[in-house]
């Protein structure tokens, strides 16, 4: 009973307490949310490598590949286990864009310097066998000189 009794005597402070707590736990919940006060209305739906992915592209990236799978099985409808595949491989295509791509840009700029080095060893080489070419010939006519 004395328990009861505190909390009588006390009610105004029960009361405030719980107020402030919904107060901020509504708070928290704005401020945190994707489309809260702070964030403005954000369409990123995740980030890769560092990478924003917007709502548009991920959705457009999903469209696509749904009117290929129509074309490709010649069907009018998706159903929802082969739309859910579809998501997993557009986002699937998204990481593989976000992080293998920039290593395969990596690897053409690598080949791109290989082939040119490449280029330049075949030119030197050239240049030296015309250079013993024209030793050649040059040897050959002071032999027929003689």
């Amino acid at each position: 009973m004395a328990v009861i009794t505190r909390i009588r005597k006390r009610v105004g402070l029960l009361i405030g307490f719980v107020g402030v707590s919904m107060i901020l736990f509504i708070l928290g919940d704005v401020l945190t949310s994707n489309s809260g006060l702070l964030n403005g209305n954000s369409d990123v739906v995740g980030a890769i490598g560092g990478e924003k992915v917007h709502f548009q592209e991920y959705e457009r990236r999903i469209e696509t590949l749904t009117e290929n799978y129509k074309i490709n099985t010649k069907n009018e409808t998706v159903d929802q286990n082969t739309q859910d595949m579809l998501r997993e491989q557009a986002w699937g295509m998204f990481v593989t864009d976000n992080t293998l791509g920039k290593e395969y840009k990596n690897l053409d700029c690598l080949a791109v310097r290989v082939n040119c080095l490449t280029c330049v060893l075949v030119l030197i080489l050239i240049r030296r066998s015309s250079r013993h070419l024209l030793i050649q010939k040059q040897i050959h006519l002071i032999r027929r000189m003689l």
